[in-house]
């Protein structure tokens, strides 16, 4: 005898019917028991390819190893077939960097992930978490897995950089090495049991739109979890922006790249020799960082900073002279040198040059009707609503920083965290994950509308501010001013927790972190400046030992201390 099993158009025989349903039950009161667990990754499915996969592409069972079912258009399937369940939500999470990681640690303390109803599942394509904090060899691959240089701190104080549901251990120095923030996060995996929803060596090659069936559908690769599309409800786009360099268009700078004259600071680890005159292009941190690093090297070495504005933090070298933005390289001479020439029609004669001149936004596993790399659409407004535009430098709409705000799918099925720049990283990606929490669970929170016309305002206001160049709007759009960080998490506390006094207060901002934040360049200089006479050490002992509160006692009296060396100086 035969029987068609639920879900499929295939005839079994009778026994193995039986066999079938035994395996069910069995599946089905394990669940019961050991729901947390076993609601920790779903399955990886075999399904149709979509089209644009047909050219001998097979769809695998690749993550057939994982240990609940995946979810088809709201119900969810045993790995045999039958429905089982109803109103779960599967959520994907691309990357495990300190906004993935975010994600991950908010959804699962909420009360559906603690009933089973949500299942998280966070693929990173590395060996481990950790995102740019977990370095690696600039060789290993083009572009190398992370910028992160040998001797790179944080450039903000950690009591105001860190997650406020995960302060620092006691006696953190002050701006800590990227070696102390990479155990840090590890910490931050162990202490929440992060791993349990964790995917590690899974590339996601490819995300799509399935809008017949309401859901999400993504291609994964790798070790890990092996080749084949899974379905989501949810997705969280974590992968991160500094993986692909950007290249200034600087005539000649191909004849500097080929013979190994320029290079883009991606690659640079350490101050080895690069000559005795160095140009780095940059104002942002990096090119802070490491032209203050190669100007110590040698009392000989001469490093010209090439910008086209002030940094937000100068350097700390004397030796580091101001240039204005780089507009040429010359060829090289005999001795190997070559002139570049800058937009005041300067020039000097240099060995090589270091470009510290930032990351494209990239997400290659986007692409089609979903996303278009350019500029958006103009005039604004209307804002195009039809799909995504990645100018590289910004995405765009994106509804609070955050969704996308268009029409061809519900904006919170798919969330764009961590992408703003100057801002205190950790509490900032954290307060989007616990707003994408709250509307999943809240949709009509959202006026789309009322949204988009701040999305209008804003784009308005950057070009009244910059002459209508279009472009520049594109790189300034997700730049923040100091104290909008500050009222955009607070905004977002306020609408979750408005009702809970208690919790709101352990999230909203407290009024000395924007104050910090403020005199971040004078608190650094004094910090470093401990560092080389040896206070710093004891300076930090067992703070943060008794509260957090002592934390906020020690930077009051580091701001203390620059502020007095500050007003002496200036006698």
């Amino acid at each position: 005898m035969y029987a068609f099993f639920l879900g499929s158009s295939e005839a079994v025989p009778l026994k193995e019917t039986v066999v079938r349903t035994v395996r069910w039950v069995k599946w089905s009161v394990s669940q019961v028991k050991t729901r947390e667990r076993l609601y920790a990754v779903p399955i990886c499915m075999t399904s149709p390819k979509p089209q644009g996969f047909e050219n001998g592409d097979k769809t695998t069972g690749g993550c057939s190893s994982l240990p609940h079912p995946a979810t088809d258009g709201g119900k969810t399937q045993s790995p045999d077939g039958p429905t089982v369940a109803e109103h779960t939500m599967d959520i994907c999470i691309i990357g495990g960097g300190v906004s993935g990681l975010s994600a991950l640690q908010v959804i699962m303390g909420t009360p559906q992930y603690k009933s089973g109803l949500w299942r998280p599942t966070l693929f990173e394509a590395r060996d481990k978490t950790g995102g740019i904090w977990y370095s690696a060899p600039p060789d290993t691959a083009d572009p190398p897995l992370t910028p992160t240089y040998d001797s790179l701190t944080t450039n903000l104080p950690h009591p105001i950089m860190s997650y406020a549901a995960f302060p620092f251990p006691p006696s953190t120095p002050v701006y800590p090495r990227a070696k102390v923030v990479e155990d840090y996060l590890d910490s931050f995996v162990a202490h929440f049991d992060l791993s349990t929803n964790i995917r590690l060596n899974t590339t996601v090659e490819h995300l799509e739109r399935d809008e017949t069936n309401s859901f999400w559908r993504i291609r994964t690769s790798g070790p890990g979890c092996g080749r084949g599309w899974v379905r989501f409800h949810k997705v969280v786009v974590a992968n991160g922006r500094f993986r692909f360099p950007r290249f200034p268009n600087v005539p000649g700078l191909d004849d500097w790249l080929e013979a190994g004259k320029a290079t883009h600071s991606a690659w640079y680890r350490r101050p080895a020799d690069h000559g005795s005159a160095v140009l780095v292009v940059g104002g942002g941190y990096s090119g802070r960082d490491i032209s203050t690093e190669i100007a110590g090297l040698h009392s000989t070495t001469v490093v010209y900073l090439s910008v086209s504005e002030l940094p937000f933090d100068p350097p700390r070298s004397s030796k580091v002279q101001y240039r204005s933005r780089l507009v040429e390289l010359l060829p090289f001479n005999k001795q190997g040198r070559g002139k570049v020439r800058y937009e005041d029609g300067t020039e000097d004669e240099v060995d090589s040059c270091i470009l510290a001149t930032g990351y494209k936004m990239v997400l290659p596993f986007l692409s089609g009707p979903l996303i278009q790399t350019s500029l958006p659409p103009t005039p604004i407004p209307p804002v195009a609503n039809d799909k995504l535009y990645n100018s590289t430098y910004h995405i765009f709409p994106l509804i609070k920083h955050l969704f996308p705000g268009t029409d061809k799918y519900p904006p919170t099925s798919l969330a764009f965290p961590g992408l703003l720049f100057r801002v205190s990283p950790l509490p900032f990606v954290e307060a989007q994950a616990h707003l994408m929490v709250k509307l999943w669970t809240s949709p009509e929170l959202l006026n789309v509308d009322a949204e988009v016309d701040l999305l209008v305002s804003r784009y308005k206001m950057l070009k009244d501010r910059l002459a209508g160049d279009e472009l520049q709007v594109a790189k300034r759009y997700f730049t923040f001013e100091p104290h909008e960080q500050f009222q955009y998490r607070d905004e977002f506390y306020t609408l979750i927790y408005g009702d809970d006094e208690e919790t709101l207060k352990k999230y909203i901002t407290p009024n000395w972190h924007e104050k910090m934040y403020l005199n971040t360049s004078l608190l650094r200089a004094e910090w470093e400046e401990m560092e080389r006479t040896g206070e710093a050490k004891e300076f930090v002992k067992g703070v943060g030992e008794g509260s957090r509160d002592e934390w906020e006692k020690l930077m009051h009296k580091l701001l203390d201390r620059a502020l007095e060396k500050l007003d002496i100086q200036n006698r």
